[in-house]
């Protein structure tokens, strides 16, 4: 009556980690290479830092196996993946965080099954390192892998690993998906996935009552929303209260003209970041992907980690050999 607003407090609780997807598949192999020099370290974890990175997406992908490099090859049969790089041990990636402090999400291949996975947290365990690890993200996207995963076989092999790493005390994060759309190599629209996912996955973990559940959530292009949360809550939380890692998002879906170089995308994507640091139910937001999209990009002076390793918009001290943050990597550095 007299004017005045007043503004209730909201009850307050832990910020969204901010995270990048570690990518080493493509080249130039930078990542890797600079991950596993210690002369080189130093320059990889200044401009995660710099771009506002603390915690690194380590996924498998279908394309890498921590057993050897000859179990890498039977992998990429089976998930019909033809990609190259330079097999790594995963104790190379392991010291790296330790050394810098980072914490990341493990994005294991489920393909490989429990005992592999333990395997993994095993490797961890004995390097003083368990405590790094933010989730253990059950494979990736299985509704987009030419593999196929049916929903009831991708529970059955997740309940699996669920039951087998849930002693060493981390997170285990499950690929859920949404929307309409069939066109997707299972012909299973995402919120079809998502359903019968957890309707079969409950028959073995009780999703109600477990606290160490994470759900994974991709979004892209006009899906970074707070509405695309709540379209997963519509399904999810008939099963579990379980909030999410957002592992990957970009808010272009396609990258062709390398946009992330501009003023004009760093001011659409803090937009856009705004809304979801804010939703109570996202607990961390990973970029995709790093060193490729949105936040830096590196150059030998000949050609960049950018769409076409080319660009006019980069000139003059843009070409410096070395690591550059982008627009958009300035915005993320000030979060």
């Amino acid at each position: 009556a007299d004017g005045r607003v007043v503004l209730k407090p909201t009850t307050r609780r832990p910020r969204p980690l901010l995270g990048a997807h570690f990518n080493f598949a493509d080249g130039p192999n930078e990542v890797l290479l600079e991950m596993r020099k210690p002369r080189l370290q130093d320059s990889l974890a200044g401009v995660l830092r710099d771009s506002g990175i603390e915690d690194l997406r380590m996924s498998f992908h279908g394309y890498y196996s921590l057993m050897s490099p000859e179990a890498t090859e039977r992998l990429k049969n089976e998930t019909r993946l033809p990609i190259q790089f330079p097999w790594f041990p995963i104790e190379d990636y392991i010291s790296f965080i330790k050394k810098y402090k980072f914490t990341t999400v493990l994005g294991l291949n489920v393909e490989e099954g429990a005992e592999v996975a333990a395997d993994l947290l095993e490797r961890f365990k004995r390097a003083d390192a368990r405590d790094l690890i933010t989730s253990v993200e059950l494979g990736n996207e299985p509704f987009l892998s030419d593999r196929p995963w049916l929903p009831e076989d991708y529970a059955e092999r997740s309940a699996d690993i669920i039951e087998r790493i849930r002693p060493y005390g981390r997170k285990i994060a499950i690929a859920l998906a949404v929307g309409k759309d069939k066109r997707n190599p299972v012909r299973i629209a995402g919120n079809d996935y998502t359903e019968r996912t957890l309707r079969a996955l409950a028959r073995r973990i009780d999703l109600r009552t477990s606290t160490d559940l994470y759900g994974v959530i991709h979004l892209y292009s006009k899906g970074v929303s707070p509405k695309t949360v709540e379209q997963f809550n519509r399904i999810v939380r008939r099963y579990s209260s379980m909030k999410y890692q957002v592992t990957e998002y970009n808010i272009r879906l396609w990258m062709s003209q390398n946009p992330h170089l501009t003023k004009e995308y760093a001011l659409e994507f803090a937009r856009k970041l705004n809304l979801l640091l804010a939703h109570p139910d996202v607990t961390g937001l990973w970029i995709h992907s790093f060193p490729y999209h949105s936040l830096v990009y590196w150059t030998d002076g000949k050609v960049a980690t950018v769409v076409g390793f080319t660009d006019p918009k980069l000139q003059g001290d843009d070409w410096r050999a070395g690591w550059h943050l982008t627009p958009a990597g300035r915005v993320h550095g000030y979060y």
